[in-house]
């Protein structure tokens, strides 16, 4: 009966062990990873949570992941946000709207850097002159040139860069 015990007891741990890990595991997913360009460079980051409910549940559904709507980050000081510019039409690629990766503004290290990101919906003009842009300076120089608009938009993303 002794021998008994301890067996019994390892099943029993065992068969917690399998249910704890299915509970854990069913019905989660870790944030999707959001590929983007830095200085030409590529970065990737987390998007976790947005500012607004629309996008918190447009990007939910586009990711398969729950973005969560924090009404609060639509509040925090421009000073103490980055800049992410996401496309709207042009070269197609993964952002949201099908067109090509977000552009950051900084990533960790640099003074400017935050993972809370003001979203700057950018336009092209002419959809035929559109090519793929990699940095912030390259966005400013075709604004500069005429070639896009670029809007502010009320959106504010808690999306971490992930260190490479």
């Amino acid at each position: 009966m002794k021998r008994m015990v301890p067996l019994l007891s390892i099943l029993v741990l065992a068969g917690l062990l399998v249910v704890s890990a299915t509970a854990t595991t069913r019905g989660s997913k870790s944030p999707p990873l959001i590929g983007g360009y830095y200085e030409g460079k590529r970065v990737t980051y987390l998007l976790t949570d947005v500012s607004t409910k629309k996008d918190a549940a447009a990007l939910s559904k586009a990711t398969g992941f729950k973005v969560n709507f924090v009404s609060k980050l639509g509040r925090v000081p421009e000073g103490s946000l980055a800049k992410l510019y996401l496309f709207t039409n042009g070269v197609k690629g993964p952002n949201p709207f099908g067109f090509q990766a977000n552009i950051l503004d900084s990533v960790p290290g640099e003074a400017k850097y935050s993972p809370l990101w003001r979203v700057y919906a950018v336009t092209w003009k002419d959809d035929a002159a559109a090519r793929l842009l990699k940095s912030e300076a390259q966005v400013l120089a075709a604004l500069k040139a005429g070639e896009l608009a670029i809007k502010r938009t009320p959106l504010v993303k808690n999306s971490p860069v992930v260190p490479s």
